[in-house]
């Protein structure tokens, strides 16, 4: 008998084409032992409702209504409900799988008897698939043992990208289904499924990596809106994974690069993401930019990244004014920043409304 993949997707007020959509990619499965639980985060009226009625459809469908916890608890409550899987997968909403998706995930973690199948993922921007593009640090399928994942896997949890790190498009074994049901998760908005997926890695004893689409995501959405959290997560998750480091990757080195400096690049770069998102607020003062990137830059992590870590592509200026502690200096360069990337956003933004009209 062919074994049981049960997938989750974690929904809140998505749109109703996007639940048709992801409803369908699952009825036009080649595989067809599979569950789908949809589990509504305290969404409206309307979208429960819409749920249940897909639920109607097919006995395969599940839905579990629960009160607003976020999409990290959602998620993991519909892991929990996965009392009978052979194997667990996830799925956002408001993306969807190709129709052979569950059928070379499971091919794969059969073939070579392993615990954990990465797959790629095809991006969609509003009903167009964009054009495919393979893996070329693993152009092959490729079975991995457990010391070949922590030394050429694991580090693309650190910047060092080599395989996706999303908790979608993979299939785990059912002994992992306790660790993304309740394994340590730090962050409610960041890089939560990553880190999720980072729970799961390392204890993986034999992995799969298949350079083929098992997932369509859809882009387009994301937003550069300031959050004032923002950086506390993304603080966050960098000591998080610090001991990561230490216990899997302290010798780790790639041209002369450690984990520590990939990480530390990483930081940088999102601590530059957080100061221009502010700058973007029509309220942002000057003096408060001022005050802020002082804040940012007596940060010890933050301090230890700009005085230690040289690797990287920003301007040389920007990082000898961060590492000079010049907030001045700092706030002058990331503003003419904003103003030119602006411009370009403009545009693109032009461009990206035509493409979706299509």
């Amino acid at each position: 008998m062919s074994k049981l993949v049960i997938f989750t997707a974690p929904v809140y007020n998505i749109k109703k084409s996007y639940l048709d959509k992801v409803f369908k990619s699952f009825m036009n499965q080649t595989y067809e032992n599979w569950e789908l639980i949809f589990v509504d985060d305290g969404s409206k009226k309307e979208t429960a409702d819409y749920l249940d009625l897909l639920a109607s459809k097919d006995n395969r469908i599940k839905v579990i209504h629960q009160k607003n916890a976020g999409v990290v608890e959602a998620r993991r409550t519909g892991f929990r409900a996965m009392k009978n899987a052979d194997y667990a997968a996830t799925v956002d909403p408001d993306d969807y799988l190709p129709n052979d998706a569950i059928e070379l995930l499971v091919n794969a973690a059969e073939k070579h008897h392993a615990d954990l199948v990465i797959g790629e993922a095809q991006k969609v921007l509003g009903n167009k698939k964009l054009k495919y593009k393979p893996n070329d640090y693993f152009p092959e399928e490729r079975a991995f043992s457990k010391s070949e994942i922590i030394n050429e896997l694991l580090i693309s949890y650190f910047g060092l990208n080599r395989i996706p790190v999303t908790v979608w498009g993979k299939l785990y074994s059912k002994k992992f289904i306790p660790i993304l049901a309740e394994g340590e998760i730090v962050n409610t908005f960041i890089a939560t499924d990553s880190n999720a997926s980072l729970n799961v890695i390392p204890h993986s004893e034999k992995a799969v990596y298949i350079n083929k689409s098992v997932y369509c995501y859809r882009t387009g959405g994301g937003t550069s809106k300031f959050r004032a959290d923002y950086i506390d997560e993304v603080l966050n998750y960098y000591r998080y994974r610090l001991p990561f480091i230490d216990k899997y990757l302290k010798d780790f080195s790639k041209s002369g690069l450690s984990a520590y400096d990939f990480i530390a690049l990483e930081l940088k770069n999102e601590t530059c993401f957080y100061l221009k998102s502010y700058l973007n607020l029509k309220t942002a003062s000057n003096e408060e930019a001022v005050k802020m990137i002082k804040a940012l830059i007596e940060t010890p992590e933050i301090a230890e990244a700009f005085e230690n870590h040289e690797y990287g592509k920003r301007n040389y200026e920007y990082n000898l004014a961060m590492k000079n502690k010049d907030s001045g200096k700092v706030l002058e360069i990331l503003k003419k920043e904003v103003d030119e990337e602006n411009k370009k956003n403009r545009l693109k933004n032009i461009v990206k409304k035509i493409v979706e009209k299509v």
